[in-house]
């Protein structure tokens, strides 16, 4: 009974180291688990390193960048510099017409308008003064003919001479009058409303170039304010790195 109980008591040791050879085999990793879990090698480490941003290239292209935007920035002034003269020498040209059309309607209004006719009227007095000078000097001539005894052929050339003289003077005074009459009616008012609708199309014109002028010069100025935003852009992106 004694010896039963010595190989009982054997037992718990038997089974107590069996549990702690198990354990350390559980516990203690293999090899390639613990290879996995080492320091990654060099080669990946140089990898790694190498997809890293290179600040330096990123830097001197912002510079470049930079460079070029100043170089158009002076590009886009200078040609609103150039727009905005421009418009000031088309709005002084459109104000030179404009002023030149006043001045051309007011001398036609004030003196053109009333020389022409003046002389228009002074020549047909000159016809009927002419007319009334032939046609008296012919019946005088009839008068005097009839009073005389002349040979008939003298009689007939002097008669007829003061008639042909009296028919030019008839004609001369005909169209006196009605060229006086086509300046009155015609003429005239059609050059004053040419003159009128002169000033009015240089009064449009002037507002044209001053509006065109106007609107050139913001789209100049524009250009140059989204310019400066680029620079000033470029430089925020420098500063950043």
């Amino acid at each position: 009974m004694a010896r039963i109980d010595s190989r009982l008591a054997f037992v718990p040791l038997l089974f107590a180291s069996g549990c702690i050879a198990y354990s350390k085999e559980t516990v203690s990793p293999s090899p390639a688990l613990a290879a996995s879990h080492q320091a990654p090698p060099a080669d990946a480490a140089a990898a790694k390193q190498d997809s890293k941003p290179d600040l330096g290239a990123q830097r001197a292209d912002l510079e470049r960048q930079i460079a070029i935007a100043r170089e158009k920035q002076k590009k886009v002034q200078m040609d609103a510099d150039n727009q905005k003269r421009a418009g000031d020498e088309s709005i002084a040209k459109a104000e030179s017409d404009l002023d030149l059309a006043r001045k051309e309607l007011v001398q036609f209004e004030e003196k053109g308008m009333k020389n022409r006719l003046d002389r228009a009227r002074l020549d047909a007095e000159r016809a009927k003064d002419s007319f009334e000078e032939s046609k008296e000097e012919l019946e005088q001539l009839k008068m005097m003919y009839d009073q005389q005894d002349l040979a008939d052929k003298t009689r007939e050339i002097v008669i007829k001479r003061g008639e042909r003289r009296l028919q030019r003077a008839t004609k001369s005074l005909e169209l006196n009058q009605r060229e006086l009459m086509n300046l009155e009616t015609f003429e005239l008012p059609q050059t004053m409303m040419k003159l009128k609708l002169d000033l009015l199309a240089k009064e449009v014109a002037l507002g044209q170039a001053r509006r065109s002028a106007e609107s050139a010069l913001l789209d100049r100025r524009i250009g140059v304010m989204a310019q400066e935003a680029e620079i000033a852009k470029l430089e925020h992106d420098l500063s950043e790195l």
